[in-house]
């Protein structure tokens, strides 16, 4: 069994649970990506989906993930929901009646991705979510 999570609330979980720590012999800790890991994340992400990602959409992505919450490390869950709101963007931009500008409708712009990182459920500091990719 594996628990990923914030390292305060995991330790909480385990001492205040004996007989669940007891199931774990080792515990190992992960440090969060770095904003320019979760950069590069985003734009792996987005080429294993099939999407173009242009050069200042990719400094755009760099940029509202380096400034996320305010976290200086973070989960990769960042930048999947990055790619999520940029490529609903996307989905917009190409089925409009009247499409703003003539890109590839494989290429995400720099105006498709979202001046901020949309994230209503992410908790406060102390309860920072998981690691993982």
């Amino acid at each position: 069994m594996i628990l990923t999570g914030h390292q305060d609330p995991l330790r909480r979980l385990l001492v205040g649970s004996p007989p669940l720590a007891a199931r774990f012999s080792a515990v190992t800790g992960f440090p969060g990506y770095t904003p320019a890991q979760l950069a590069a994340i985003f734009a792996t992400l987005a080429v294993e989906a099939g999407f173009a990602l242009t050069p200042a959409a990719a400094s755009t992505a760099a940029t509202v993930l380096a400034r996320a919450g305010g976290h200086s490390r973070g989960s990769a869950r960042l930048a999947v929901r990055l790619l999520d709101q940029a490529t609903a963007d996307q989905a917009r931009r190409i089925t409009a009646p009247h499409p703003p500008e003539p890109a590839a409708p494989g290429t995400i712009l720099p105006a498709g991705i979202p001046g901020q990182l949309h994230t209503p459920d992410l908790p406060d500091d102390h309860e920072w979510p998981g690691l993982y990719l």
